[in-house]
């Protein structure tokens, strides 16, 4: 697992219980299970601010509103073969984890909801696109969503 060069993040924050699958890679092979109540596929308390303040640098966050924020990030990882416009699928109970961690009043500055979607995986042409707070977007008409388990499709923007 990369390891992004943020205080206190390690494979501890990885607390998916899909984790047991990667032991048969050699990286990983030590790797033990999730059995937790899982929440996110990665969880991080940014105690000092560097997650934020990257985000921030980015574009994702506004630096007037999150630049003293120290929030619980709860980061869901999404991927297909295809391209990005490609569905991907949330079950209900992240739908509702993302509906109550929106921030799209700005009160909600404890907990930020992001999706880190890869697609084209398995290709010569990766990409990556980070989604901060998918229930703000959905409000914009950025993503729509359908059916209960959630097809998730970008509605604007090209594949990076």
């Amino acid at each position: 697992m990369l390891q992004p060069g943020l205080p206190g993040f390690s494979r501890a924050n990885w607390q998916s219980t899909i984790r047991s699958y990667v032991t048969a890679h050699p990286e990983y092979a030590d790797i033990a299970s999730w059995t937790g109540r899982e929440t996110a596929d990665i969880t991080y308390d940014d105690v000092d601010g560097a997650f934020t303040r990257l985000l921030i640098d980015k574009g994702y966050l506004a630096a007037e509103t999150w630049a003293d924020a120290r929030p619980h990030y709860l980061v869901e990882v999404k991927t297909t073969t295809k391209s990005c416009s490609m569905p991907f699928f949330m079950s209900k109970y992240q739908y509702r984890r993302m509906q109550d961690n929106s921030s799209h009043s700005e009160e909600n500055l404890e907990t930020v909801y992001v999706i880190v979607r890869v697609f084209n995986l398995g290709t010569d042409n990766p990409g990556l696109r980070v989604l901060v707070d998918p229930e703000n977007m959905r409000r914009r008409n950025e993503l729509s969503f359908t059916a209960e388990l959630w097809s998730v499709v970008m509605t604007e923007g090209p594949d990076r």
